[in-house]
């Protein structure tokens, strides 16, 4: 097991099931996942202007917690506040040139090979670089915890904080059904399912371009699926990846989280979660047969039957 900080990165669609996985992890007593460590981005702060909400029903800027963490990460000298924790990799100062840059993972790594030797970035990559470490340890600090479980999701933030010296860096990488998501986000967005589906090939193909330099053993792929059938032997295999003990799920953790950001389920506290095969039926047979042209062929790679 290398040496450094343990950094446990999910990184998946969303509604995918990683607020839940992070839930419980955070249960662990080794394990602190606070949830998207990058912070609010520009829906979260529009519906909270204040800052999130912790899942101990404080804000941010109010929860013990995130207090403590906050003093020991400003204590270093970086600014925060609720609505901007500077810790996402965009540059507001050049947005044009950072959306270049940062914002699209595939040819992710190669792009950023040559932005980064660029005079105007690397000092900017340097910073936020540290910026993240410094909040990291503060998480992890405040939490008594040894490692930090990230839920942010972007993929692109694999790049970065493959990089960030000291860092042991290990990626879950979430999965869930293509009809599933592409259903989901029909229900609640309105998105076609031809959309979806395409979103979710293009997602999954830039995570596994970018997990491709990466050891095996740091990285693992889980099927929301199956979290949702079985969750005691997903987190036990999480636990193992992560280099902790098992520990026996526990039925309630309202009394154990301080979560920030995801899905609503952080507010309720239980552990119930159950699997959500709708799509099969209420998919026309139009939408089955988009979401299986365009990404059956990735989804029986992952062992679906599509």
């Amino acid at each position: 097991m290398s040496e450094g900080l343990r950094w446990v990165y999910l990184t998946s669609l969303p509604v995918s099931g990683s607020t839940i996985i992070s839930l419980v992890a955070n249960a662990h007593p080794d394990i602190v996942s606070p949830g998207e460590l990058i912070g609010p981005g520009p829906v979260d702060i529009a519906n909270f202007p204040e800052g999130p909400t912790c899942s101990c029903a404080k804000l941010v800027g109010e929860c013990p917690f995130w207090m403590q963490v906050t003093k020991r990460h400003m204590g270093r000298g970086y600014r925060w506040k609720p609505t901007a924790w500077g810790l996402d990799y965009h540059f507001v100062d050049l947005p044009n040139l950072g959306r270049i840059a940062l914002s699209r993972p595939d040819p992710y790594a190669l792009r950023m090979r040559f932005f980064e030797k660029l005079p105007v970035f690397a000092p900017r990559l340097g910073a936020l670089a540290a910026r993240n470490r410094s909040y990291a340890d503060a998480v992890l600090e405040a939490s008594g915890k040894k490692v930090l479980l990230d839920a942010s999701k972007q993929p692109q933030r694999i790049v970065h904080l493959s990089r960030i010296p000291g860092i042991d860096l290990r990626v879950i990488h979430l999965i869930r059904h293509p009809g599933g998501y592409s259903y989901s986000l029909r229900r609640s967005r309105k998105v076609p399912v031809a959309e979806s589906a395409q979103t979710w090939t293009t997602r999954n193909e830039q995570i596994e371009h970018l997990l491709k330099g990466m050891p095996g053993d740091r990285v693992l792929r889980v099927l929301h699926e199956d979290f949702c059938d079985d969750p005691q032997a997903v987190m036990d295999r999480i636990f193992s990846f992560s280099g902790v003990p098992s520990i026996k799920i526990p039925d309630n953790l309202q009394d154990i989280s301080h979560h920030l950001l995801g899905n609503r389920m952080r507010t309720r506290g239980d552990t119930k979660v159950a699997r959500n095969d709708a799509f099969e039926r209420e998919l026309s047979s139009e939408e089955t047969a988009s979401y299986k042209a365009i990404a059956g062929s990735l989804a029986r790679r992952y062992g679906y039957a599509v």
